[in-house]
């Protein structure tokens, strides 16, 4: 499971002036609580002292495809696949989200057609939105 964890602190900008910031960061663990131990202690490891946690909470995904040196950006792809259901013996649709690192929407959509051209259910592809997450912890 995936929690979303939005954190206000204060940063250096490129000109060495402090600035506020609130950005966003993707957790998977297996709790509430393993979500908040490990936002701290990224914020930890990254040096930053003095943060403030102020929402904490679950994030529907299916799941994050990184692409290692490529992609500064998080891209939501929402999609639906074709699913047989074992008890009623028929087809149903099946909505679902992804995250795909990429550095537009284009090469987002073609690496999320990619993704889904290897499963054996058929596939839409439906809105691939930029999100404000800036890094994924798993």
């Amino acid at each position: 499971m995936y929690y979303l964890a939005k954190v206000k602190y204060t940063k250096i900008d490129e000109n060495g002036k402090d600035k506020k910031v609130n950005e966003q960061y993707l957790f998977k663990a297996v709790s509430w609580t393993d979500a908040e131990k490990q936002t701290y202690a990224a914020f930890e490891q990254m040096a930053i002292n003095e943060f403030e946690l102020y929402h904490l909470n679950p994030y529907k995904i299916a799941d994050v495809n990184h692409f290692e040196f490529d992609g500064s950006k998080w891209f939501k792809c929402g999609y639906e696949i074709t699913v047989f259901d074992g008890e009623t013996s028929k087809e149903k649709k099946a909505k679902l989200s992804s995250l795909v690192q990429a550095d537009t929407v284009e090469q987002a959509t073609a690496r999320m057609h990619d993704i889904l051209r290897g499963t054996i259910s058929d596939y839409t592809l439906g809105a691939v939105v930029d999100t404000p997450i800036v890094e994924v912890f798993e």
